[in-house]
């Protein structure tokens, strides 16, 4: 099951409870390549399983055509995909032409989810990987 959250709204209390503790680890930092922040209007996607929190993406519009999936995380890789999937169809909902992430370039799950590279410089982990959702 995933569960959408808006930053900013009436339900962060939940939202930060559900994702505090992937938020705070050092070990999902070091997965993601970065820290996990967040800003008002970011959309937060948490897989549940087993009335627990599994993991958690997040998308953040970039411009009217555009969005980011800023984080893809779980140690689960059926919910990775599932969150993954609630992400492209959430960016199609919402009508964005293209939804893009910086994810490392060997990375099988964004070619699962429909992703091509588009941008690898050769020179780091990651590379920027996207999809049209309409």
């Amino acid at each position: 099951m995933v569960k959408q959250f808006t930053q900013g709204g009436e339900s962060d209390g939940e939202l930060f409870s559900q994702i505090g503790k992937f938020a705070l680890s050092k070990a999902v930092h070091e997965q993601l390549g970065v820290a996990v922040t967040g800003e008002p209007g970011d959309v937060w996607l948490i897989g549940i399983k087993d009335k627990e929190t599994s993991g958690f993406a997040q998308v953040r519009a970039i411009n009217p055509t555009t969005v980011h999936l800023r984080y893809l995380y779980s140690d689960s890789l059926p919910m990775v995909l599932e969150l993954g999937y609630a992400a492209i169809k959430l960016a199609k909902q919402m009508g964005f032409e293209t939804i893009y992430a910086n994810e490392r370039r060997d990375s099988p799950m964004m070619r699962d989810l429909g992703f091509i590279k588009t941008t690898d410089s050769g020179k780091t982990k990651f590379c920027r990987w996207e999809s049209s959702p309409i």
